[in-house]
């Protein structure tokens, strides 16, 4: 099955109770914009330093999958290239990589390495705006495959770097100098700091 089957696939669904679902969830992730209420709330909650990762993170996706990459590649998209069904207005940038798959990812995975319970939630939330991507037909699923691994990086990438400058080890809930206080670390959402 190559990726044209696969969005084959996919319309082959279409006038189903999934296209309104995978409408809603493609357009939740315009620019990160799930994961921008998630920082807002964080920063209103006292949590500073994870509105701050996740921002970061995001700002650096949005700039890589949206303006940098799809530049370079410049690849067309599936209705360019096949009649389709496409079910939200028609996008004139470039296919690959997709834009939402990246900022998706690079938010979850970022969620995912301070709590791992959320980053789970997290993790699905943004496989499923990953296949309402392919879904309403505007990407092509190596698109998708290249946004989430380059999300990935970039989230593991500004983890390290905020690690390292926080003098924090990967792993660990709160550096030494907090006296195991995960609410002025990484520690986890649910937690206040």
């Amino acid at each position: 099955m190559d990726g044209t089957d696969v969005i084959m696939w996919f319309q082959g669904m279409h006038g189903s109770i999934l296209d309104p679902i995978m409408v809603c969830l493609s357009y939740s992730m315009t620019l990160g914009a799930t994961w921008i209420v998630l920082v807002a709330v964080l920063a209103l909650r006292g949590r500073k330093r994870e509105a701050v990762f996740i921002l970061v993170a995001l700002a650096i996706s949005v700039f890589m999958s949206s303006f940098l990459l799809k530049t370079v590649f410049d690849t067309a998209r599936p209705f360019e290239v096949m009649p389709l069904d496409v079910l939200i207005p028609l996008p004139t940038d470039s296919s690959f990589p997709s834009g939402h798959a990246c900022n998706a990812f690079a938010g979850a995975v970022a969620i995912l390495l301070m709590d791992r319970r959320l980053g789970a939630a997290a993790i699905a939330y943004a496989s499923l705006v990953c296949i309402s991507r392919i879904y309403v037909g505007v990407h092509w699923p190596a698109d998708v495959i290249g946004g989430i691994a380059i999300g990935t990086a970039i989230a593991v990438t500004v983890y390290i770097l905020m690690c390292r400058h926080y003098g924090y080890r990967i792993g660990t809930r709160a550096p030494p100098e907090t006296g195991g206080d995960p609410g002025r670390a990484y520690g986890s959402l649910l937690q206040k700091g």
